[in-house]
């Protein structure tokens, strides 16, 4: 599976392990769970589905606007069928592009840390897709805008922020692309 954030550049793979490792402690030390459920719970299963988010290889498409998940990923972490996920990219509420060998991939940005799409992206997701294709979508709301202060859309709109100036500015360019 692909991946969730990019570590330091400069990072080894063990060190890596070692910061992994000491994350994790500090979160099982602070997890609270009923006695009731962690009788339901199965280890295995759950680590599975936490290391599901570890990056193994990265798209080409990283660098520009991602990382991304790859749909075997996003199946283990979410627990559901690839036909699930396709219903979902489907109906737009999943962010999705195909790559070049017919696999699609999906932006980790777009991925609350409950592990839902934010949804504060789909409207413009589907104002951008009203006249682009996934890519142009993707690179328009990861790429810098001066009209929102630098930022891209889609960290404007994931931090909360007022989504009338990112819809505003994906209308008047998917209305340049659709002329």
């Amino acid at each position: 599976m692909n991946t969730i954030e990019h570590g330091p550049q400069d990072q080894t793979v063990d060190e890596f392990k070692q910061e992994l490792r000491r994350t994790i402690d500090h979160y099982i030390d602070h997890l609270v769970v009923r006695a009731d459920v962690a009788s339901t719970l199965d280890a295995q299963t759950v680590a599975g589905r936490m290391i599901a988010s570890v990056p193994l290889q990265l798209h080409p498409f990283d660098e520009a606007a991602g990382p991304f998940y790859d749909s075997a990923g996003l199946e283990k972490w979410f627990d559901i069928s690839r036909q699930a996920i396709d219903k979902r990219v489907r109906a737009g509420k999943l962010i999705a592009a195909q790559l070049d060998g017919g696999r699609r991939v999906y932006p980790a940005w777009q991925f609350t840390p409950e592990a839902q799409v934010h949804p504060a992206l789909l409207p413009t997701w589907r104002i951008l897709r009203a006249h682009g294709d996934p890519w142009t979508a993707i690179l328009w709301l990861t790429t810098p805008n001066p009209t929102l202060d630098g930022d891209s859309a889609a960290d404007w709109l994931t931090a909360g922020r007022d989504p009338k100036p990112v819809e505003a500015a994906a209308r008047a360019d998917s209305a340049r692309w659709a002329a």
